[in-house]
């Protein structure tokens, strides 16, 4: 049987936010759904903003989200993204502004992470249940041998000049673990562009957080305690013009014969990763880079992910899981940012 988990779901972030009422400042929520997942985006004004522009302001924020959507989505049959992967060899695909910056960020993390974090690697990730497509069952080392073999950026080809990718072989490019995180990008800038300081954008449990709250103070969010039943924040982190991306096993997994698989796949294995390491949170300028980042670290396991964040001056904090509890470790960098 294939269990699905919704993104907002599996997100190890929880907003947990200061409920007293304040006089010299308003606030207003967005909430709607998208990417199969939730979103809420919160503006804090020093004026009420009047029905109209609360109007503009939320059909805006969808359309920003939507497009993202219409653009990355592999459950979208006509979306940008799957138009050029169900492409044959040989054919070119042109691709927007966006849908290139991803595919050039992405790669930026998949060289400095030494391969760690890879985009083509979607045969394999819907294979193990975690695309359009339900886990009958578990693919066998032969299978996923020759998954393995369809991944690398060499399936594909990039034409700058004209923003068209070129289909070289049978790849398939998935930017589930880069896409949420793109789309809080977007709202911010939308926000930003439009004139508003101070707010807080969240898709399914990616975060960033600009200005002040209500109450004129840091946004403080909390880290949610990695268990597979309840909900509750681990630690609280202050987050001051930052983004905040989770990537954890204990949300979002498929089940089949009793056996829960991890939705991240180990790029070097083409198995879903066994690691002690429940949840890996990332803070960075970017929630697109956060985001993939939190995936990267993940998929290292903690050990080699906890030097390679000191090294490379990555804000994360890892949860551990021991024989009886939760431990936790952090680079120097994210320190500053807790509690």
């Amino acid at each position: 049987m294939h269990i699905s988990f919704v993104s907002w779901i599996f997100s190890a972030v929880v907003i947990s936010l200061l409920a007293a009422c304040s006089s010299e400042s308003q606030s207003f929520v967005f909430q709607g759904a998208v990417m199969g997942t939730s979103y809420s985006v919160k503006v804090v004004t020093p004026e009420a903003l009047s029905t109209a522009q609360q109007g503009v302001l939320d059909v805006e924020v969808g359309e920003t989200l939507a497009r993202v959507d219409q653009l990355m989505s592999t459950y979208k049959p006509d979306s940008e993204l799957m138009r050029f992967n169900t492409a044959i060899a040989g054919q070119s695909v042109q691709w927007s502004a966006d849908t290139l910056t991803v595919l050039d960020l992405s790669m930026s993390v998949f060289k400095e992470s030494e391969g760690f974090f890879d985009p083509s690697i979607g045969p394999l990730v819907s294979r193990w249940g975690f695309g359009p497509q339900e886990l009958g069952s578990a693919p066998g080392k032969e299978e996923v041998d020759r998954l393995l073999k369809q991944a690398g950026m060499k399936h594909f080809s990039v034409h700058a000049e004209d923003g068209t990718l070129t289909k070289l072989g049978a790849g398939f490019i998935d930017f589930s673990a880069v896409a949420k995180g793109y789309a809080v990008d977007k709202v911010a800038e939308l926000l930003t562009n439009s004139g508003y300081s101070n707010f807080l954008v969240e898709v399914g449990g990616e975060v960033t957080a600009r200005g002040r709250n209500k109450l004129g103070k840091i946004w403080r969010l909390g880290i949610e305690q990695p268990d597979f039943g309840g909900r509750k924040a681990y630690t609280i982190v202050n987050l001051e013009n930052k983004a905040m991306a989770t990537s954890g096993d204990y949300r979002n997994f498929v089940e089949i014969e009793g056996v829960r698989y991890s939705h991240t796949i180990d790029p070097k294995t083409g198995y879903p990763i066994q690691s002690n390491l429940a949840s890996v949170t990332v803070v960075h300028e970017s929630c697109a880079l956060a985001d993939a980042w939190a995936t990267a670290l993940n998929a290292m396991g903690f050990d080699v992910a906890l030097e390679f964040a000191k090294q490379n001056n990555l804000d994360a904090y890892f949860i551990v899981r021991t024989e009886s509890d939760f431990e936790a470790f952090s680079s120097p960098g994210f320190d500053r940012l807790a509690m």
